[in-house]
């Protein structure tokens, strides 16, 4: 008996796209589920189907949707509609569609054109500082300050990353401080530059990339208390890794970075956004935690850990 992807895969040859259809037995439907960020996440389809422009994108839903109960996934504003039919989404046309393609990951349909806009290029200023982990305090304080004041310094950005590396047994901080102006050693920045920082990092310090990761995210109000926290919580958490996983096969790494009322105010002058940012009433902080682990036999160890640490 023929079952739906069956019907599907011979409704794609029929369209005429069988030169674009990978089936499990092929070495590019091989290449392609590999290609997957992450192990975890690399479901195996019934078969595969790349469509080269829009016109083969048109085909493919047309052929899809002929067959009952076949499920389309959507790979995420010249826009391919369930039916085959090709629109243009934007602010005066189609507005609905363009308010909504802005959240992603919807089966609104499958967009093969990407206009944005574009302003000059110039050079900016980017530097990265590492520190130790006995100076949180300090750098907690010149966050705070940094993202009060930022407000009336836009061109300025911060990224403070807690690191842990196997091969020191401990973790770093590093900030990536950011001017978009190009000025050199900006005076807003002065609290991170005044900080003691670590002048003898080596190369092999540095951990590799490995297989498979997750990560989890967490906005909080602006508060140093909380930001304290945080970073107690990340050592906590590394603490609780090592005796669990071989300690060079795991590397864990928190960002923390502004996330101003302020960037909502821009986000709806510019036709607004569906994530909610015009409901924050207060500066807040965002935060990602990563974990990479070689082995993926190791993902519900790692993920039951930082669920129960948060």
């Amino acid at each position: 008996m023929e079952t739906i992807a069956d019907l599907a895969i011979a409704s794609l040859k029929e369209a005429g796209l069988g030169d674009v259809l990978y089936l499990p037995e092929q070495q590019l439907y091989d290449e392609r589920v590999a290609s997957y960020w992450s192990k975890p996440a690399q479901l195996k389809p019934r078969a595969i189907v790349q469509p080269r422009n829009m016109e083969e994108v048109s085909k493919a839903l047309s052929a899809l949707v002929k067959v009952n109960d076949c499920k389309i996934a959507v790979a995420n504003y010249q826009v391919v509609l369930a039916d085959g039919s090709i629109i243009e989404a934007n602010k005066s046309k189609n507005s609905d569609l363009f308010f909504l393609l802005k959240g992603g990951g919807n089966n609104f349909g499958i967009i093969t054109r990407f206009d944005v806009a574009t302003f000059p290029s110039h050079d900016i200023w980017d530097g990265i500082i590492t520190y130790s982990k006995s100076e949180t305090d300090e750098l907690v304080s010149a966050m705070v300050d940094f993202i009060k004041n930022l407000h009336g310094e836009p061109n300025d950005h911060l990224l403070a990353m807690w690191t842990y590396l196997p091969k020191t047994k401990d973790h770093i901080i590093t900030a990536v401080l950011t001017n978009l102006d190009g000025v050199e050693n900006a005076k807003s920045l002065d609290g991170f530059l005044s900080i003691l920082c670590q002048k003898n990092m080596k190369t092999t310090t540095v951990a590799t990339k490995l297989k498979d990761d997750t990560w989890f995210t967490l906005t909080f109000k602006l508060d140093p208390r909380l930001i304290k926290k945080v970073a107690d919580a990340f050592e906590a958490l590394t603490e609780e890794f090592k005796p669990l996983i071989p300690e060079q096969n795991f590397y864990v790494s928190m960002v923390l970075q502004p996330l101003l009322t302020s960037f909502a105010k821009h986000s709806v002058a510019r036709d607004g956004n569906v994530l909610g940012l015009d409901r924050i009433k207060d500066d807040c902080v965002l935060m990602v935690i990563a974990i990479e682990i070689d082995t993926r036999t190791l993902t519900e160890i790692r993920v039951s850990e930082v669920e129960s640490d948060g």
